[in-house]
């Protein structure tokens, strides 16, 4: 317990920075979801010691449906009110997942980087930008984050994915301004395509 606690205390290895999201699959009831809450799962499945921190953001009436379960993963959380919760509905037409983006939050800014993020992830060499749209983490959030030293880790998803409320619209049309930030980039074939 003690090795534990003494690990938060510490700056952390990484971050793993985004939304909180609420998904709808099928016509089920919400259930969590984003970037921030897959990579915590993920990872307390493969390493429950890492020495990672979470840093995100929902509506404060969101709050319940999703820090607590997002604790349970073992991982610090850093977490603050945002205007809306991002939400994403979803159904399936055999293999092909058609998507629709419900609700967006407000995009990551410089101020957040300096204030509160920059508080919580300290001198962590690196960044998971969990980004669910290009709207998230606009080209100056990113570079406030490589002018602190962090390496950033960017899903695709977040560079081809238009911030736009409605059907899931995609394309290639990506800022290459962007790519300049990102140590290392993960891509499905269909983003990878684009």
């Amino acid at each position: 317990m003690v090795e534990r606690i003494a690990r938060f205390l510490q700056v952390p290895r990484a971050a793993i920075v985004g939304d909180l999201v609420l998904d709808v699959v099928e016509g089920a009831p919400e259930r969590p979801g984003g970037a921030v809450w897959y990579c915590a799962r993920a990872l307390s499945q493969i390493d429950p010691e890492a020495d990672v921190v979470l840093v995100c953001r929902s509506a404060p009436e969101d709050y319940d449906a999703l820090v607590p379960g997002l604790e349970t993963f073992g991982f610090p959380v850093h977490w603050q009110p945002a205007a809306r919760t991002t939400r994403f509905s979803f159904h399936y037409e055999g293999d092909r997942r058609i998507m629709s983006i419900d609700a967006l939050s407000d995009p990551w800014t410089r101020a957040d980087i300096a204030g509160w993020v920059g508080d919580a992830i300290g001198d962590a060499p690196w960044a998971i930008v969990g980004a669910l749209t290009r709207a998230d983490f606009p080209l100056e959030t990113l570079s406030a984050l490589t002018a602190r030293g962090h390496r950033l880790i960017l899903d695709a998803q977040g560079l081809v994915r238009h911030g736009q409320l409605g059907p899931l619209v995609s394309d290639g049309s990506v800022d290459r301004a962007v790519l300049g930030h990102i140590t290392a980039l993960k891509l499905n074939d269909e983003e990878a395509e684009q």
